[in-house]
């Protein structure tokens, strides 16, 4: 009785040891846009219940950021720099808590970049939930050269026209070359006002 007696007390002592259920911490937002488009880049979690969370993002200089959205009602504190000590990076902290835990996958960010030259950048995050470190992908995002070239190759023409008109009423994608939020009318207005062949 007594050896089943610390075999139980062992056990409670070992699972109270252990640390919380690792969580998978997403980064979304589109692959590719058009370059001084703005887009939004959304970081979350597949865990039921926060208690606390340390999320950490960086990103190159070239993207410039033009807001941070976290849950008022989520959010313990929110630190933000628009350039590393590389002024290479920027990079933005999020720390949440909540005595009695956040309960459905909260979303910890929504940022808004706007990208300022062509090329591959990629938006690294790293996350701490409930005292566990996260591994977490990074996103990379491509800057196509020319406003309005949905298509990228590199030619503002009939093509760009063809995948706004596909996309129609979509939102939050690279058809939507003016920025105003729908594909619509104003998209292939933009295409044509920035024609190159």
């Amino acid at each position: 009785m007594k050896k089943e007696l610390a075999i139980a007390i062992g056990l409670v002592l070992l699972i109270a040891s252990v640390p919380y259920v690792t969580a998978t911490t997403s980064v979304a937002g589109p692959s590719r846009v058009a370059n001084e488009s703005t887009f939004t880049v959304t970081i979350g979690t597949d865990l039921n219940t926060v208690e606390a969370a340390h999320v950490n993002i960086t990103y190159p200089a070239d993207l410039t950021i033009d807001a941070t959205r976290a849950d008022p009602e989520r959010r313990f504190d929110l630190v933000e720099s628009q350039t590393g000590g590389d002024a290479t990076t920027g990079w933005v902290d999020i720390i949440m808590a909540k005595s009695d835990g956040f309960t459905g996958s909260p979303t910890f960010a929504e940022m808004d970049f706007t990208a300022t030259k062509k090329g591959n950048y990629t938006i690294n995050v790293s996350a701490i939930i409930n005292g566990a470190a996260d591994s977490v992908e990074s996103l990379t995002v491509e800057v196509i050269a020319l406003s309005g070239d949905v298509n990228g190759d590199g030619e503002v023409n009939y093509l760009d026209l063809v995948g706004v008109i596909d996309h129609w009423g979509e939102s939050d994608t690279i058809y939507d070359v003016d920025g105003n939020g729908t594909v619509g009318y104003s998209d292939l207005t933009f295409i044509v006002n920035h024609w190159t062949s």
